[in-house]
């Protein structure tokens, strides 16, 4: 019995922080319950099977057929609990509804940079096209394209320089979207940002957009510098 409560318990927290990490990552409540849910489907049933499997040779012996029995129903009713029970009680305890706001708590411009961050490209574009600001930047100074780009999430890239993002926009020090893209090796983002009139020889200090690729050894992305001219 100590077994399958902690099997159950370790299913059901897993759950839960699986909807809280979708939540951070600026998914709608109610939809990061549902993916929860999916995600952790094969798991969990996995699990449920194994331990379902492990009971049946001790349905030979008399002494611990009734175990057995237990665990075996204990983990085919736990799994449909925590598939099924668990997501639905976790939406009704804090009032989840279809409705409510993707981020009541911040400012839109606040939610476009979290989900440029973490790549959530249907709440960039529900933002944008409900006045979204595509060149708004964080406390650092960091722009929701630089975000994306550095992240590699062409699709929201793209989103943001359809609405109107400058390409060329600059931290403090110099650092523009394109030299976030050729850090992390993200050439097609780069080729995107290049075609949106992304200068190719910016620099941050001395140190330009090529420069980067070529120190961390991204080739791809370099000759793509190169063939728009870098030097």
């Amino acid at each position: 019995m100590v077994a399958l409560a902690g099997i159950i318990m370790r299913n059901s927290v897993i759950l839960v922080e699986q909807i809280v990490r979708l939540m951070i990552k600026s998914q709608h409540p109610r939809r990061a319950v549902i993916e929860a849910a999916v995600r952790r489907l094969r798991p969990i049933l996995l699990t449920a099977t194994a331990t379902i499997l492990a009971m049946i040779p001790l349905m030979q012996s008399t002494f611990w057929r009734p175990m057995a029995i237990s665990m075996m129903g204990g983990a085919f009713v736990a799994t449909l609990l925590t598939l099924i029970f668990e997501p639905a009680m976790y939406a009704a305890w804090f009032r989840i509804r279809q409705a409510e706001p993707i981020q009541a708590h911040v400012s839109s411009d606040n939610a476009l940079l979290r989900a440029a961050e973490f790549g959530n490209p249907e709440t960039c574009s529900t933002l944008l096209r409900h006045g979204g600001n595509p060149d708004t930047t964080d406390s650092e100074d960091n722009s929701a394209l630089m975000l994306a780009a550095q992240n590699g999430h062409i699709e929201i890239c793209t989103a943001l320089l359809a609405a109107g993002a400058n390409a060329n926009l600059a931290k403090a020090s110099g650092t523009t979207a394109l030299m976030r893209a050729a850090m992390n090796g993200h050439d097609q983002i780069c080729r995107l940002l290049l075609g949106a009139g992304a200068d190719v020889n910016a620099r941050a200090g001395n140190i330009s957009a090529l420069d980067i690729a070529q120190r961390r050894g991204h080739t791809q992305v370099a000759e793509t510098l190169m063939a728009a001219g870098a030097d």
